[in-house]
């Protein structure tokens, strides 16, 4: 970077002496030079970077793609771009009609892992003795477990006869498959989030040495933690894509490794190798330090409940069992030690709710204004006076003390399990003027400005909010002492937090201006008490339980979040005092509020707002009975308009939205399923689906690759996508 002072001191000393006597006339002309040369500098590093897709400015794309012959795709933003597309596309055409273009094609146009099928290798042949071919069978081993445990899958080995109906059937009943000229695309829509060390939940209280991995003590579907494809030519396999995790193909692979370690070979593990999908940690005492299971030690089965203690199979001294269809960790009879932690990774359809993926712009847009107070929540870091606390509850204690007006952050630093209560004396209390955050995130320690060479030190404001998924095992209660009528209430961000508990906002006398929750997962939900007419709820990229506000909160916001009663009772959003505004929102549940502006929402049950004569229902389903404000592309209200011919209760059966999994915890929760409507599926305001997971833009996704088929399909096949997860 050139700057005003590499300019000065290309001058002579004498000449930098008297143009300081003078006023600094040429230093100040040496500054705008520096900036000019500067932009120049930058201009002409742009120019060579220019000349390669992968470093190209944004408006060279276009150009490039053009120089190769390769039409432009929409591009959907902070999703898929098309420089990948652009960089392979010699790499593509050189390779024209073989299925692992086809694949590859597929991953790099909609950004899902993706395995291609090319299904006439399934199908059976009638043998001739004088031409005997051993590798197409027409029978199916039952022997093979592992193979029949695949049937139906992208992975499937077995034998097929013809089945003469188009492919594209596939994607809504799984069938319609094995044909000469059919390519199956099978994508895994769900993401594959990676937790580190996170603390495993006893089974029991007091610990008997069985462990949930789910901090909320639930059982969990574990997921592979895939790798990346680099080369064209690889086809994917199961350890490649973002999957459930099966038990037979990985005690296979355990006992293969444990026993080229007794033979004295170098093993060569398929899925216990650098990426093991499930790593487990163990301390003896609190005092001791975490060493890590040796997956030589760690063995792989079915850990359901038995009849009688003690409850799961425990394995043989010297051991760890592992479940990864439920999520379970088992130790030997009598081994208990005091801290189990497990990395692993666990599915969902995308960056919603609690998670360990990046949330930078979020904790950015949440930090408004500069930070003039930190703390740390860690047990792995040793407790600093005032810095780092090893609870939750001393640092909201800590902030508690702080004057009003102190804009304040507390950082939780790892994903571990925090069982505490914070309500009553431990509530956290929010002064006028006053902003406090608190966020999932790692406090690093960084070089000090000035300081040392080698001299670390953790720096306020400095924070990297990924990797991390803590878990409050408990309520959360938020109050506001600011008097009523104050022009500056204070303000409480909460950001990356899974909490089994509810977020509750009490007023007494004082009054709390405004809560943003966002990509946290709250199973009790938000609740307010008492009387605060300033306060405005906004909830962003969030799973959340029942929210209930008293009547004097005007204003609530939800936006790409999926809200559920989770089997309560009443409203799942009851908000009769509000003006609510809903935007890409799916709502399990009935809905009450004073008046609503929605877009892009799903409904399954009935919204009722007080004033209709107000607002707006864009884009969204709607259940029956809802009573709303006028509405514009609403489901099934278009369709009948479409057809007013059309018997109503079966248009409104058509049309309503289905759903992979409408229990939490599920991987596929919220997430729309294959038979969902095109009305549903399609029918947002820019064409992706209805509710919580439209920004993920899978319509847009879809239609790239589909555009785009042609050019690489051979003649006469038949491709379809079909979704896997």
């Amino acid at each position: 970077m050139i700057t005003g002072d590499s300019l000065a001191e290309l001058l002579p000393a004498a000449y930098r002496v008297a143009d300081d006597a003078t006023g600094g006339a040429v230093r100040a002309l040496l500054d705008l030079l520096a900036a000019q040369f500067d932009a120049l500098d930058a201009d002409l590093e742009q120019m060579g970077e220019d000349w390669f897709i992968e470093t190209c400015a944004p408006w060279v794309v276009p150009y490039i793609g053009d120089l190769v012959g390769e039409h432009l795709l929409a591009e959907i933003e902070g999703v898929a771009t098309p420089r990948a597309r652009i960089a392979n596309t010699i790499g593509y055409r050189r390779r024209k009609g073989t299925v692992a273009v086809l694949e590859a094609l597929t991953r790099d146009t909609t950004g899902w892992p993706a395995r291609a099928v090319e299904y006439y290798r399934l199908l059976e042949t009638d043998q001739h003795l004088s031409d005997i071919r051993l590798d197409r069978p027409a029978f199916a081993s039952l022997r093979d477990g592992d193979a029949l445990e695949l049937v139906g899958t992208a992975f499937d080995t077995e034998p097929y006869t013809v089945d003469v109906r188009r492919i594209a059937t596939a994607r809504f009943t799984g069938r319609s498959r094995a044909n000469i000229p059919n390519v199956g695309l099978h994508i895994y829509r769900l993401g594959s989030y990676w937790v580190p060390q996170a603390t495993a939940q006893p089974a029991v209280l007091p610990a008997d040495g069985r462990y949930r991995v789910d901090p909320l003590g639930q059982d969990v579907q574990l997921f592979n933690r895939p790798a990346s494809e680099t080369e064209i030519e690889h086809l994917a396999t199961e350890p490649d894509v973002a999957a459930a995790l099966r038990r037979r193909p990985l005690h296979e692979d355990l006992d293969e490794l444990r026993e080229a370690l007794v033979a004295g070979r170098m093993p060569q593990p398929r899925w216990f190798g650098d990426r093991s999908p499930i790593r487990v940690f163990r301390a003896e005492t609190p005092a001791d330090p975490v060493i890590e299971v040796p997956p030589e030690q760690l063995e792989v089965c079915h850990l359901g409940d038995l009849a009688g203690p003690p409850g799961w199979r425990r394995p043989d001294p010297g051991f760890v069992s592992v479940d990864p269809v439920l999520g379970r960790v088992a130790f030997p009879d009598g081994d208990v030690p005091a801290t189990v932690l497990v990395s692993t990774a666990y599915g969902f359809s995308g960056d919603v709710g609690a998670g360990p993926y990046d949330r930078s712009e979020s904790v950015a847009a949440l930090l408004d204004r500069p930070i003039e107070w930190q703390v740390g929540v860690s047990r792995d870091v040793a407790p600093v006076p005032d810095t780092i606390f090893p609870t939750l509850g001393e640092a909201v204690a800590a902030w508690n003390a702080q004057p009003d007006g102190t804009v304040g952050l507390i950082a939780v630093m790892e994903s571990h399990v925090f069982d505490e209560t914070l309500t009553g004396a431990n509530r956290v209390v929010v002064g006028e003027g006053s902003s406090l955050a608190i966020v999932a995130a790692d406090w690093p320690e960084l070089p000090v400005p000035g300081g040392l060479p080698g001299q670390l030190g953790r720096q306020t404001g400095r924070i990297a909010p990924l990797g991390v998924r803590p878990a409050l095992l408990g309520d959360l209660e938020v109050r506001g002492s600011a008097a009523g009528g104050s022009p500056a209430p204070g303000t409480v961000a909460v950001d990356g937090l899974l909490a089994s508990g509810s977020i509750e906002i009490t007023t007494t006398t004082g009054r709390l201006g405004r809560l943003t929750v966002a990509h946290s997962t709250l199973v009790g939900g938000i609740h307010s008490t008492g009387t605060n007419d300033a306060l405005a709820v906004l909830v962003e990229r969030s799973l959340l339980g029942q929210v209930k506000l008293s009547v004097s909160v005007p204003t609530l916001s939800i936006a790409d979040s999926v809200v559920d009663i989770g089997g309560g009772t009443g409203s799942v959003i009851d908000a009769r005092g509000a003006a609510v505004e809903l935007d890409g929102v799916t709502v399990f549940g009935r809905s009450r509020v004073r008046q609503v502006e929605a877009s892009d929402a799903i409904f399954t049950d009935a919204l009722v707002a007080d004033r209709t004569q107000v607002g707006c229902v864009r884009y969204s389903s709607l259940a029956p009975q809802s009573v709303t404000p006028r509405r514009f592309r609403c489901q099934p209200d278009t369709a009948l308009a479409d057809n007013p011919d059309a018997d109503a209760d079966a248009v409104r059966a058509r049309t309503a939205p289905s759903f992979t999994s409408e229990s939490p915890g599920d991987p596929g929760y919220g997430q729309l399923g294959r038979r969902c409507p095109s009305e549903i599926t399609t029918g947002a305001a820019d064409g992706s689906e209805m509710g919580a997971f439209g920004f993920l833009r899978s319509p847009q996704r879809e239609a790239n690759l589909l555009a785009s088929l042609d050019e690489y399909l051979r003649f006469g096949l038949d491709a379809a996508l079909i979704p896997e997860t």
